[in-house]
């Protein structure tokens, strides 16, 4: 681990306030948290009986990551917001960013929230609970730290930094950066998400929403081309999902992510104190990490190394090439792996960059 060394920065806690602001920065970069925003509510556990499911299908509890000392792993969470009546806790998508100490490439994980997992040895449940149980019961040391372990467990990494944030967050913290643009080759269509007019669209926004006579539902549609979105409008579009699915929305978020790098980096708010405060005031009610002041140099590092790289993405999913089948439990469409064994996904992610 490579510490920063305090006696090259003031002590003043407005210096302090700016070090912390640009690891959370990097962590907006690389960790890619616009990814979270799912139009799914309800917070429920599901204690499934597994007697007829082969208990290899899900992670081992005991088993103990592989550390890659050329490799820095973050796990990214999205989650509504402790206030929201709707599981306002649940983590409804999850992203582990990678990052390569020696060329600064980076690699984004999306990892699917309807992954079944144990969370504690006699709980079985979708890996978006994980963070809920942690949070709400204390068990494993919190939701961060528990949505570590299970993380690490079903890739083969070891995780060195956690971030949460939620829903308004996002959408403010967008607002802030004046907008991400988006460009479509063909137009996004949302058709059954939003039966009604949603409440208190932004000024402005209204050109994104149409009624469809026929049907008598509002749909969301963004036409190809350029788009400037604010903080509501990437919202909207990164939480769609009814007329595709989780997969197809994953990618849009992922598109989020590059836009909201692009933003970052053409503003110049990396060397800029006075942005990177009006973000951190932002930023500072929606956000939970677990890392120290301490520990930020390393990642205060690699910043310059990533600018100028693209950055890899990877989506695990069921589709015919992917590493994931669908079942269904109880009644619950959930994702495992196949061939009974996590080892395909741990495999993929520790070759990434070869």
């Amino acid at each position: 681990m490579v510490y920063l060394n305090l006696k090259n920065y003031n002590s003043s806690k407005k210096t302090k306030k700016f070090v912390i602001l640009k690891l959370l920065a990097v962590l907006i970069i690389i960790g890619g948290f616009i990814a979270f925003f799912s139009h799914k509510s309800g917070f429920s556990y599901v204690n499934t009986d597994l007697e007829n499911i082969d208990t290899n299908l899900l992670p081992d509890n005991d088993f103990i990551p592989f550390k890659d000392q050329n490799r820095v792993n973050i796990l990214a969470l999205g989650i509504r917001g402790i206030n929201d009546e709707n599981g306002g806790l649940l983590a409804d998508t999850i992203i582990l960013a990678s990052i390569k100490k020696d060329t600064g490439d980076i690699a984004l994980f999306s990892i699917p929230r309807d992954l079944y997992v144990y969370i504690t040895r006699a709980k079985r449940d979708k890996l978006n609970a994980v963070y809920a149980v942690g949070e709400s019961t204390n068990w494993g040391g919190g939701g961060l730290t528990l949505a570590k372990k299970i993380v690490s467990q079903i890739t083969g990494q070891h995780i060195d930094y956690a971030i949460s944030i939620d829903f308004n967050g996002f959408e403010k913290f967008i607002d802030t950066l004046g907008g991400i643009t988006i460009t479509l080759n063909s137009p996004f269509i949302e058709y059954k998400q939003w039966e009604n007019y949603p409440e208190h669209i932004k000024k402005g926004n209204e050109q994104y929403w149409r009624l469809n006579e026929e049907e008598q539902r509002w749909e969301l549609f963004i036409d190809k081309g350029a788009h400037l979105l604010d903080g509501e409008m990437a919202l909207y579009y990164a939480r769609a999902r009814f007329s595709s699915n989780d997969f197809e929305r994953i990618k849009r978020q992922q598109q989020i992510i590059g836009a909201i790098k692009d933003k970052l980096f053409s503003l110049g708010v990396m060397t800029n104190p006075v942005k990177m405060f009006s973000i951190l005031d932002v930023l500072n009610d929606h956000i939970k990490r677990d890392f120290t002041i301490l520990e930020i140099g390393e990642l205060l590092n690699l910043l310059q190394k990533t600018k100028n790289r693209t950055i890899i993405k990877k989506m695990f999913d069921n589709s015919e090439n992917g590493l994931l089948h669908s079942a269904t439990i109880d009644n619950l469409y959930v994702l495992l792996p196949i061939g009974n064994t996590y080892e395909n996904i741990r495999n993929a992610v520790k070759n990434i960059f070869e």
